[in-house]
């Protein structure tokens, strides 16, 4: 995608680890890619250093994505670095039961956003084009017309209302579940909008007023 890779070592330049990732290492910087690090060239990678380099990791990126992290993981603590920097948190959620999801799930189960694929980490990461932004979860896909656009409480009385008979105000506040004057000024909305019709008998939808836009 044009992007390029930064790998962050916890040893020196000259010392990259593990050493079975040499072609890997090779491969980033061939491809225009940078390996750096905060100490000596020389330096031997230590435990204690992997931990210090992740601040690193987390405050050069615009998000951290947690994969997958056990209970005891360095990728949280990455993952608080990230939080302690203000940074975006991203997790891919894994089997409930796999010992490399426990990290993942806990930190969704505290806010982390779920990350499904790529699209959902470029999103994390910073602002697409408005083009390209999917429509949200029960997000409409287009306009709302007739009964689906009317304002909730009109809707709910004119659901309220039986399909083919009439009812008194006080059985369409009991079935709406609303006080009388907010029942009475919503049937005076629907009977303007030509969605319903009043008698003696009481209230009514109107013959094909639910197709009305």
């Amino acid at each position: 995608g044009g992007g390029r890779t930064i790998c962050v070592l916890a040893g020196g330049v000259l010392n990259p680890y593990p050493a079975c990732h040499t072609e890997d290492f090779r491969a980033i910087i061939d491809r225009g890619g940078l390996i750096v690090s905060e100490v000596a060239p020389t330096a031997r990678p230590a435990k204690w250093r992997f931990l210090t380099r992740n601040r690193l990791i987390a405050g050069w990126s615009a998000a951290t994505i947690v994969v997958e992290a056990g209970a005891r993981s360095g990728a949280l603590a990455t993952a608080r670095w990230a939080m302690g920097c203000g940074r975006e948190l991203g997790a891919v959620p894994g089997a409930v039961d796999a010992p490399m999801s426990v990290g993942c799930l806990e930190l969704a189960r505290n806010g982390a956003t779920i990350i499904r694929d790529g699209r959902d980490a470029a999103e994390l990461a910073g602002p697409i084009g408005a083009e390209d932004v999917a429509p949200l979860f029960g997000m409409p896909v287009e306009r709302d017309h007739g009964i689906a656009a009317l304002p909730p409480v009109a809707r709910r009385v004119w659901e309220a209302l039986p399909a083919r008979a009439c009812a008194d105000v006080s059985a369409i506040c009991v079935s709406a579940g609303l006080g009388r004057e907010e029942v009475s000024r919503a049937l005076m909305d629907l009977a303007v909008a030509g969605l319903v019709t009043s008698s003696t008998r009481g209230w009514a939808r109107r013959e094909g007023g639910d197709a009305v836009g």
